[in-house]
């Protein structure tokens, strides 16, 4: 047998980690809905769509008998604390009564409102990059996200690279295989983050803005909408996840399409197709592979009774590339439609900012195009982060000319 065979497949498979999309799709093929240690994997598109919209499957780890992200941080205080707080991780009425208090942030139009801000910022580290050899993650793919989320935070700027640390470090706890070692570093980035965070709130307690943390501490000081451990632990998930994903957008686009020089071409040719090349790159290569789900009760899938307090994990990879519902569905193509790609999941856990990532995920292409004539990759400097889940490139090479 092979690494690729059903029988022998493993998280842990280094060929897997290095590049996941021919195990899914033996997978797919063969197993769509396929028992391993972690729980029920399930790959196909038509399956994983209805799982992340189907109301009996919820996203509380805590509801699970074995298994998922409860069972592995009974030991941090700090990350079973995320458990009961961020709205991430909350099912029903405690989801949505957190959900509704930020949501007015991510509306079409304030994300309208907010791209005059977000191109300036792309302006800004495009000026800053030098012609030749340069790493575009750590120039523009990391910073760029990092830097509209916080100042939609009113977060000071020169904490940006602090805050981005505790945010790498947090985002490993939804890794599933994450080691002790890396819980227990996500555990004190938590504490480390909240404490930092107390601080920030309590000087907006005494100078109030009119941001979004200014709304969400008004909610916790005049109704009961929320407590302060949930204010402070959900300013630091929209911090996390406000750039995490839309880093990996960025450089996994940018990537795929360097390495399709026919599509980079017909971008450049055809400014227009960028919102249609933003949706083809979340489909591409997810920026997140992973969406677990939580049944209330049993449900069916695939021929299989998934029982419930199971835990389900839908690999929205694995379904974005599924040749039932793509043509050629290893090729990039901007110019897909339609394109129903999984990447932001579904249902009342859609994620609250992909209006925003899909903004970023423009302005950075449109403006890396128009900043540099020429763009071309240097293999020898790609290198994946080795994560399951939040796929990125911890670096990316190019050789840029303007």
């Amino acid at each position: 047998m092979t690494s690729i065979d059903v029988p022998t497949f493993s998280f842990f498979d280094p060929a897997f980690r290095r590049d996941p999309h021919p195990v899914l799709a033996r997978l797919r093929a063969l197993d769509p809905v396929h028992k391993t240690p972690f729980g029920w994997i399930v790959t196909r598109h038509a399956d994983v769509a209805r799982l992340n919209r189907d109301p009996r499957c919820g996203r509380d780890t805590r509801t699970l008998r074995g298994g998922g992200l409860a069972s592995r941080v009974a030991g941090f205080a700090g990350l079973a604390e995320t458990l009961a707080t961020w709205m991430f991780h909350l099912d029903g009425a405690d989801h949505a009564r957190i959900r509704k208090l930020v949501a007015h942030a991510f509306t079409p139009r304030a994300i309208a409102e907010m791209e005059p801000a977000v191109t300036a910022v792309a302006a800004r580290l495009l000026d800053a990059l030098p012609d030749g050899d340069l790493d575009l993650m750590a120039g523009f793919a990391v910073p760029l996200p990092v830097t509209v989320i916080c100042a939609l935070l009113d977060v000071p700027t020169a904490d940006y690279p602090q805050i981005a640390r505790w945010s790498h470090d947090l985002a490993e706890q939804v890794e599933l295989t994450a080691s002790p070692a890396q819980l227990a570093a996500a555990d004190a980035a938590y504490h480390a983050f909240k404490a930092y965070l107390a601080e920030f709130v309590a000087g907006r307690r005494r100078q109030p803005g009119a941001g979004l943390v200014d709304r969400m501490i008004a909610a916790e000081a005049t109704t009961d909408a929320l407590t302060t451990d949930e204010l402070l632990a959900n300013i630091i998930l929209l911090l996390v996840a406000g750039h995490e994903t839309t880093t990996n957008l960025i450089g996994n686009g940018v990537w795929a399409l360097l390495g399709h020089p026919d599509q980079l071409a017909l971008l450049r040719a055809r400014p227009a197709l960028a919102a249609s090349a933003v949706e083809e790159c979340l489909r591409f290569e997810s920026p997140a592979n992973t969406n677990g789900r939580c049944p209330r009760e049993d449900v069916e899938v695939g021929g299989h009774t998934i029982r419930a307090g199971q835990l389900i994990v839908c690999m929205l990879g694995a379904a974005n590339r599924d040749p039932e519902v793509f043509a050629d569905p290893d090729r990039l193509d901007i110019t897909r439609d339609p394109n129903p790609h999984q990447a932001f999941g579904g249902g009342p856990h859609h994620c609250i900012g992909a209006a925003l990532a899909r903004l970023e995920g423009r302005v950075a292409l449109r403006g890396l195009l128009e900043r540099f004539a020429a763009l071309e990759l240097d293999p020898a400097r790609v290198r994946w982060r080795d994560r399951i889940n939040l796929r990125g490139l911890s670096e990316l090479g190019v050789r840029a000319r303007r």
